[in-house]
């Protein structure tokens, strides 16, 4: 979901506010950078409070940040990536439409690489560092044709609303039947690395699809329930922080 509003606010946002692109990357880059570095000391210091023992060579990996001292930060090493894309696209190509094609593609080319890099210690250690970005570009499309697609939902709202709610748990059934069979951790195994990343594609896609049916699930219900106060609102300002944040407290507790 919140991949899913990452794009869709940046696409609202460009077509609403000219000039939009001037100070990109101060406004929309550069803080995500900033929580990227500040919540890694955070946590680098509750390593040492809570006792554990970092040799100096891992200290330097998490104070440069070349590797995660806070594991939940993998999304924000990914999305300047596709805010760049974004800038890019949208500044040197008149047609927006091609601008749009250009920056889901990007976020396919980052997909697929992760495919083919093996679990390890660094960037893209994992598929949890790619395997919900597809809702970056679904972000950016839904804002592209919001009108027509909410229109589509509001005329067939009663078959869609019991429809995708039956499909997550189905889809996630099957998600799970994919990632026992072929499994993200092929490497382990002694099959050759095409097949491998091949594996990976179809345990990529089964969880795309469920992860799917939960968005558009909660899409439809927020039409209709309308939920919100002074707390919440609140949160919803502080999104990326609480994000970010949030592994502390689950590592403490």
């Amino acid at each position: 979901i919140f991949l899913f509003c990452s794009g869709y606010g940046l696409l609202k946002s460009f077509r609403a506010k000219q000039d939009y692109l001037k100070g990109f990357f101060v406004r929309r880059i550069l803080p995500v950078i900033l929580a990227y570095y500040s919540t890694g000391f955070i946590f680098l210091i509750f390593r040492f409070i809570m006792g554990e023992k970092l040799s100096v060579p891992q200290v330097i990996y998490y104070v440069t940040g070349l590797q995660l001292s806070n594991p939940n930060t993998w999304f924000v090493i990914a999305l300047p990536i596709f805010y760049f894309a974004f800038y890019f696209a949208f500044k040197y190509i008149k047609n927006k439409d091609a601008a749009l094609a250009v920056t889901c593609v990007a976020v396919f080319v980052y997909t697929f690489i992760g495919t083919t890099i093996n679990h390890n210690d660094w960037f893209m250690c994992g598929e949890w560092w790619y395997n919900s970005v597809h809702f970056f570009s679904l972000g950016l499309l839904f804002a592209r044709f919001e009108e027509k697609i909410v229109a589509h939902v509001k005329k067939y709202y009663k078959l869609y609303l019991p429809l995708t709610f039956v499909l997550i748990f189905v889809l996630y059934g099957v998600s799970t039947i994919c990632t026992g069979v072929f499994s993200y951790y092929g490497q382990y195994g002694f099959r050759p690395h095409s097949q491998v990343v091949w594996y990976r594609g179809i345990c990529l896609f089964s969880q795309m699809l469920a992860s799917c049916a939960f968005v558009f699930f909660m899409f439809i219900l927020t039409m209709k329930i309308k939920i919100g106060n002074k707390v919440l609102k609140f949160m919803g300002g502080v999104t990326l922080e609480f994000y970010l944040i949030h592994g502390l407290y689950v590592d403490l507790f």
